[in-house]
């Protein structure tokens, strides 16, 4: 589930606020997707709403769960608030709930514990394209810190 609010005094007087919000709830119904099956070839749907440093950020984290032989059940929430907006930019800051969600092995299907359960804040930036599309540009958590 994502929801996005506007932050209070933030201007968004023409910008294509929806496209911005499209672009980065299909990314993250994308990453729900990649982790409850992170063995799957993932760059191409990843590249239809991130660009770079963005890609290889999640190509990094899908391998590191391929390489720790785990993935996820359950789902994550996204609480995103656009915090700044640009003529081809807008900031997010995002609470993210992960408390629904649960790493196991993939081959014993037994619990992992996994660091990133809870409620953490993200920072991310969405781009829009000469023609007009809205790409995921970066997205940050901040380690140690809840929300």
């Amino acid at each position: 589930m994502v929801t996005m609010t506007v932050a209070p005094g933030v201007d968004t007087t023409g910008i294509d606020i929806e496209g911005a919000k499209a672009a980065y709830y299909s990314f993250v119904n994308l990453s729900d997707q990649i982790v409850h099956d992170p063995t799957q070839q993932w760059e191409s749907e990843i590249r239809k709403y991130a660009v770079e440093p963005a890609v290889t950020d999640a190509l990094d984290e899908i391998n590191n769960m391929r390489k720790q032989n785990v993935r996820s059940i359950g789902h994550t929430k996204y609480s995103a608030t656009l915090i700044s907006v640009g003529l081809n930019e807008v900031n997010l800051r995002i609470c993210t709930d992960s408390s629904g969600l649960d790493t196991v092995n993939r081959s014993t299907g037994q619990s992992v514990k996994a660091d990133q359960h809870g409620n953490h804040p993200q920072s991310a930036s969405m781009v829009r394209n000469d023609s007009g599309t809205w790409f995921l540009r970066e997205i940050h958590g901040f380690p140690g810190v809840t929300c």
